[in-house]
């Protein structure tokens, strides 16, 4: 797979598991999935602004974290205790992780809108070669095809993720697309 299809399939696990994997057991948290922040007011230019300065310091903070969560394995007090250091950044960790989520579902529905025709049009062409392969049986070419379906079922995810990004915070996404991709470490 080539490295910008790998990106692609990173960004849409990220935009999907942000608000599970970096709040869920956050007290007091009533957020169950990406569907719920639809009920927060789009972020500002400024609270963009605010972020494209804090999220280094946050993935750099987790990063430290994460080698301790490996060993520990308690996903509860790592949760807390993200919430802790952005509150520390002057976020309500909320808004902190809503705004990273919305940007990282932009940014990949932006990737999707450049990419999505090829990215078809590849998986069309995988699915006539495994169907062509003799060298596999037919319940491996179910597999392939299953784990295909699976990959176009996350695209279509994708796409209605996007639907959850207001208008006016596509704006700001798109007019700093290469500033959230550098500081979310996105190549383009």
């Amino acid at each position: 797979m080539q490295p910008h299809k790998i990106l692609f399939a990173f960004l849409v696990l990220f935009a999907c598991a942000l608000p599970v994997a970096a709040q869920e057991s956050v007290p007091g948290h009533a957020q169950d999935s990406a569907e719920d922040y639809a009920g927060m007011p789009p972020f500002t230019q400024s609270e963009l602004e605010r972020f494209l300065h804090d999220w280094p310091a946050f993935t750099g903070w987790a990063e430290t974290r994460g080698e301790e969560l490996d060993q520990s394995g308690n996903e509860d007090d790592w949760t807390r205790e993200a919430a802790t250091f952005v509150s520390g950044l002057g976020w309500d960790h909320e808004r902190f992780f809503y705004v990273a989520h919305q940007c990282a579902v932009g940014i990949s529905g932006l990737a999707m809108e450049e990419q999505g025709p090829a990215i078809m049009a590849e998986l069309a062409e995988a699915r006539k070669q495994i169907m062509a392969d003799q060298t596999m049986t037919d319940e491996q070419k179910q597999q392939m095809l299953q784990m295909l379906e699976q990959s176009q079922g996350g695209m279509d995810g994708m796409q209605d993720m996007q639907e959850h990004v207001a208008p006016q915070e596509l704006a700001l996404i798109k007019s700093r697309q290469k500033d959230i991709r550098r500081v979310m470490q996105v190549e383009e």
